[in-house]
């Protein structure tokens, strides 16, 4: 290579980098590969657009349009795969699915995850202690597992309910875990728990659980 020849090649980099660092990174591949975790504005600004739109997805799949809610926590993850709501959201639909597995996948994964605010960590520990008792009561009464499954969910349901004892929402679980397990008393048990507390059993719930055994006092 001759002198001339590095010369002009060296003044090339060196144009191409000044270029390239002008640049925006939104015309560069992959965003130019920053990282925008360690933008502390960045990542707060990133935080709230995927909760957005989150609350956006859960909106639509309580209005029952699922596949659309399943495109937007698609969307959420795509910006922040270690969002916890996302998760919940993907197990939602996969429970209303029928894919019992694959949504106690999802819930594991979210429980997993450090950023659950305080209020929600005992609903979520209660919708994946509900999962867990599906997964019992789809199992044959003999199976080796099916006790393993019911005193798991239980024990989260204990947990969730002692954290958070003010939410209604694991007495709730709790309360189905148990009518699901067949123990019809302890569920009546847990109702009179939950009114304690001015929490209120929907009356669907109530109605199952009476056909099985009578309500105490009445």
């Amino acid at each position: 290579m001759t002198a001339a020849l590095a010369a002009a090649l060296v003044a090339f980099a060196l144009v191409a980098g000044a270029a390239r660092a002008d640049v925006p990174d939104d015309l560069l591949p992959i965003y130019g590969n920053f990282d925008r975790t360690r933008d502390p504005a960045l990542a707060a600004a990133d935080k709230l657009f995927v909760a957005l739109i989150a609350a956006d997805a859960w909106r639509l799949l309580r209005g029952n349009d699922a596949a659309n809610a399943m495109r937007l926590f698609n969307e959420a993850w795509i910006v922040d795969p270690h969002y916890y709501d996302v998760y919940w959201g993907f197990g939602a639909i996969l429970l209303a699915q029928g894919r019992v597995e694959d949504a106690i996948v999802m819930l594991e994964r979210a429980n997993g995850l450090s950023d659950v605010p305080a209020g929600n960590r005992a609903p979520l520990l209660g919708d994946l202690a509900n999962l867990y008792a599906l997964k019992a009561l789809r199992l044959a009464p003999d199976a080796a597992d099916r006790a393993d499954y019911f005193a798991r969910a239980n024990a989260m349901l204990a947990a969730a309910t002692t954290s958070d004892p003010a939410n209604p929402q694991p007495w709730i679980q709790w309360v189905l875990g148990l009518f699901y397990e067949a123990r019809y008393a302890e569920a009546w048990d847990k109702v009179a728990a939950a009114r304690e507390r001015g929490h209120r059993v929907p009356e669907p719930v109530l109605g199952a659980l009476r056909a099985k055994h009578p309500e105490p006092g009445r």
